[in-house]
């Protein structure tokens, strides 16, 4: 192209020179001449700029940019909407995790920033000292971070974990002295962040959402517990915005449009009382205090419901100690209610004595001596694997075995239901799957192995494996007049944009014994 321009403006006057050499012609029809040469050139100029100006409008594109979008960007502008996550409550209506906000800390010191007067809206140098000895004691951010940061080549400077998750009451509270103290150049971005404002309340049962960026876009997203394992209802969909913008990209009012509604997530009202809940996570702490167990875990529930009204754990964690949460020992991110299978022990005998009524396998009034050897394997009672010795009776009913948590009683029982019978017991019961309630990551247990000395033990709780949230589901066969039924943890989900709501009711799911 670059080559055909040279040709086509230099070749008149090529032609004119040679010409105006070979003729003899006046000056006048030179003029004449050469004002053809040059009419000509501009009507071929102006062939080429229509012919490239068409091209550019049918195709609008030059090179790999397109035209059309280029000119939209100068005047349009389109905004992700982000939607609110849905917040999560108590059977009463408290509210449990919300969205809220939280700040970070940033200082200009772009000596180009001023406002329509000139002022600085920019740190000066020398308030390098004075803005370090503020920040070290309104946030404790380190002194020589600060100083690094402010002596950098950027612009816009941050200042570390420190300078970060702060909350708007405290946000509040160092703008206004701040202001107080004449110190500019200091401002805060907002962060989405959730709330959890009971503090210590059904941490690992509840969990966690944090912002995750999906797609150039921040988002809260659920990590653990109901906030993971609702995460889909909970979050709601983005929705978009495109508005028109003046020379200097600020938006011109009335020239908003939707593009897509923004969808927001809906909110999940779980079975938990507060005041319950409140009251539970106290004893927990005396009782962890009291006994130093390990690990601790605690639910109330409704039988006549299946309803979970309060649980929790220990150790445990809240939304500003979770960083430090691992430091405790013996400490699991799992939820010891639904997600960590263990032996149940004596526990497991009400399903025993349950099954043994049911199929008329035991006699209550039948004495038999606490003593029992299965095979290689001697099976004691808890006094005598304590004391060495029987501190209580030898021989006792079944009835008083029962009550006195024999094992031996618990065995004799079982070798007389035979494996079988049990096994189809412990499968009515359902251990060995899981509870639908709901719940990520829920560990089915396991049920005794084929052995014939764990299918006795495990009469008394040993060598099979299960939840606390499947032996609560036991339990309310037992309570509930052989009904059972699956517990459950949400009451009620609320779609706020459709003003609708789906309420959860009481599920029978078996009659593992009868009246």
């Amino acid at each position: 192209m670059i080559k055909f321009l040279k040709k086509l403006i230099f070749f008149p006057f090529r032609k004119v020179s040679r010409n105006a050499r070979k003729t003899n012609w006046s000056t006048e029809r030179n003029r004449k001449r050469v004002g053809k040469s040059l009419f000509f050139l501009a009507i071929a100029l102006f062939t080429v700029f229509i012919f490239r100006f068409v091209w550019l409008i049918t195709v609008n594109h030059v090179g790999g940019t397109n035209l059309t979008t280029m000119a939209k960007n100068n005047y349009q502008s389109t905004v992700t909407v982000q939607a609110k996550r849905g917040t999560i409550y108590d059977r009463t209506g408290a509210a449990i995790a919300v969205d809220s906000s939280t700040y970070t800390i940033y200082a200009v010191i772009d000596k180009t920033q001023v406002d329509s007067n000139g002022n600085p809206l920019y740190i000066d140098k020398k308030d390098f000292t004075k803005v370090e000895d503020f920040l070290n004691s309104k946030l404790g951010i380190d002194r020589d971070l600060i100083k690094k940061q402010l002596n950098s080549k950027l612009k816009q400077v941050q200042f570390g974990p420190k300078g970060s998750d702060i909350s708007l009451e405290k946000m509040k509270e160092i703008q206004k002295v701040a202001e107080n103290e004449k110190i500019v150049g200091l401002g805060f971005t907002a962060n989405i962040s959730r709330s959890y404002p009971f503090g210590n309340f059904a941490s690992q049962f509840i969990g966690i959402a944090r912002p995750k960026d999906e797609n150039g876009t921040q988002a809260l997203k659920g990590d653990m517990g109901l906030e993971k394992a609702f995460n889909n209802v909970l979050s709601g969909e983005n929705g978009k915005e495109t508005y028109q913008k003046d020379i200097y990209g600020r938006p011109i009012p009335g020239t908003t449009k939707v593009i897509e509604p923004v969808k927001n997530g809906q909110d999940v009202y779980t079975t938990l009382d507060a005041q319950l809940q409140r009251n539970l996570e106290g004893y927990m702490d005396k009782a962890a205090t009291d006994t130093g167990a390990q690990q601790l875990s605690g639910t109330l529930v409704d039988a006549h419901t299946g309803e979970i009204l309060a649980t929790s754990q220990r150790p445990t964690y809240t939304a500003t100690t979770i960083n430090d949460a691992e430091k405790q020992k013996y400490f699991t991110w799992n939820s010891l209610l639904s997600q960590s299978a263990f032996e149940p022990g004596s526990t497991f005998k009400t399903f025993l004595m349950a099954g043994a009524l049911d199929s008329g396998k035991v006699n209550l009034n039948e004495t038999y001596q606490r003593k029992l050897q299965v095979y290689d394997t001697t099976i004691n009672d808890w006094d005598v694997t304590e004391n060495k010795s029987y501190t209580l009776p030898e021989t006792v009913t079944y009835a008083q075995g029962f009550a006195l948590s024999s094992n031996i009683g618990m065995s004799k029982i079982e070798m007389n239901m035979g494996n079988d019978l049990w096994g189809s017991y412990l499968n009515k019961f359902k251990f060995g799957l899981k509870v639908r309630a709901g719940l990520d990551g829920e560990n089915p247990g396991a049920l005794p192995s084929s052995n014939a000395v764990t299918q006795i033990q495990s009469s008394f709780g040993q060598g099979v494996a299960v939840t606390p949230l499947q032996l609560i589901r036991g339990w309310t066969a037992i309570a509930g007049n052989g009904t059972m039924l699956e517990p459950h943890i949400v009451s009620k989900v609320v779609d706020p944009n459709t003003k609708t709501s789906l309420t959860s009711k009481a599920e029978v799911v078996g009659h593992p014994v009868s009246n």
